[in-house]
C-alpha cells in the first residue's frame, strides 16, 4: 500500500514527507534510477494501478535538478510503452535514460516456459527480456570496461521483441557503467553456465497471465485441473471483456481506427482527467487492459485535449 506514484516522486526528490528512507543524495553524487512496472503511453501502473504520468515524473527529474541532487543521472525503465515517459527529457541536465521499449509497444517477458524457483512454480515469468539482458551483462562483464553505450548496444541487440531506445544526454554513453551499476562480474561461473533460456521463454507482457495460467492448467494434476481451468477461463473472459469495452469507448469517442496515442506536450494536461474518467466509469486498468490506455491518450490528441 506504501508503494504509490506519489510516495515514489516523493522519494526521488528528497522529500521526507514520503515516511520513510528518501534520496538524500548531492551534487557529487551519481544516482541510478531503476523501475519496473506496467505501463501505456505516457504513464506507469503501481502495484494499486494508481498512474504516474509522463508530466509527474519529469517534473520531479527537474525538481531533481533544481535542488542539485546528482552529478550525473542514469535511469532504466522498464515497461510497456515505457519510451513515451521521455520523450520530453532534456538532453542538457546531466540525465541518461534507456527505455525497454517505445512509445509504442509492449516489453516483453522472459524465462516463462518454466519459472521455478527453488523447486516450485511461482506461476508467472521470472524476469522481463530488457531487465534480464542488461542484469545478466552485470552478471558476467566487468563494468569498469565498458560503456553505457557499449551496454546499450548489447541490450538493444540481445532485446529483440522490442526497441530499446536511448534519452536525456546520450553523450553520457561515453561513461563507465560501472560508476552506475557496481563492478560487476558478480555471478558464480557455475550459474551462468547452467542458466539457459528456451524457445518460446519470451512473451508479450500483456499475455502473461494468459500464457501462465494455461501453462499452468497444462501442468496441472487431476486434483488441481478444475480451479486452473476456472482461472484459465476468467482470464480469457476479462480479455474479452476489456477488449470490447474500449472498443465501444473508442467509438463513442468517435476515435479513426488507427488510434494516435503519441504524447503531444500540447495535451499533456489532458491526460490525467481522461484516465481518471476512464477508471470511473470503466473500472480501475488491469495488468491486460492497460494495453488499452491508448484510447484515453488518443481521445487527448483527436480532440486536441477538450
Amino acid at each position: 500500500k506504501q508503494v504509490t506514484a506519489d510516495t515514489y516522486l516523493q522519494v526521488i526528490t528528497g522529500n521526507a514527507s514520503a515516511g520513510g528512507k528518501v534520496l538524500q543524495s548531492g551534487p557529487e553524487d551519481n544516482v541510478f534510477l531503476y523501475f519496473v512496472d506496467h505501463g501505456g503511453p505516457g504513464i506507469l501502473g503501481f502495484p494499486d494501478f494508481a498512474l504516474l504520468y509522463e508530466k509527474d515524473l519529469t517534473k520531479a527529474l527537474d525538481t531533481m535538478y533544481e535542488k542539485k541532487m546528482y552529478k550525473q543521472l542514469v535511469f532504466y525503465l522498464e515497461a510497456c510503452e515505457s519510451g513515451s515517459m521521455f520523450v520530453n527529457l532534456p538532453a542538457d541536465r546531466n540525465i541518461y535514460a534507456l527505455s525497454a521499449a517505445n512509445g509504442e509497444e509492449s516489453s516483453w517477458g522472459t524465462y516463462c516456459t518454466s519459472p521455478v524457483v527453488g523447486g516450485k512454480n511461482i506461476g508467472t515469468c521470472l524476469g522481463d527480456l530488457f531487465s534480464v539482458n542488461w542484469m545478466e551483462d552485470d552478471d558476467v562483464t566487468n563494468l569498469s570496461s565498458e560503456t553505457l553505450q557499449a551496454q546499450f548496444e548489447k541490450v538493444k541487440a540481445l532485446t529483440t521483441k522490442s526497441h530499446v531506445l536511448q534519452w536525456g544526454q546520450t553523450s553520457m554513453g561515453s561513461e563507465e557503467a560501472s560508476v552506475f551499476e557496481g563492478t560487476g562480474k558478480t555471478a558464480p561461473s557455475s550459474v551462468v553456465s547452467e542458466v539457459e533460456r528456451s524457445e518460446g521463454d519470451d512473451v508479450d507482457s500483456r499475455d502473461i497471465g494468459l500464457v501462465t495460467r494455461y501453462n499452468l492448467y497444462m501442468q496441472a494434476g487431476a486434483a488441481e485441473r478444475p480451479a486452473r481451468a476456472a482461472a484459465l477461463v476468467a482470464e480469457i473472459q476479462h480479455r474479452e471483456e476489456a477488449d470490447a469495452k474500449f472498443a465501444a469507448l473508442a467509438a463513442k469517442l468517435a476515435l479513426p481506427a488507427e488510434l494516435d496515442a503519441s504524447l503531444s506536450t500540447a495535451h499533456r494536461d489532458c491526460h490525467k482527467p481522461a484516465h481518471e474518467a476512464v477508471v470511473e466509469y470503466c473500472g480501475a486498468y488491469t495488468d491486460y487492459s492497460l494495453k488499452h490506455a491508448k484510447v484515453a491518450a488518443a481521445a487527448c490528441n483527436h480532440w486536441k485535449g477538450d
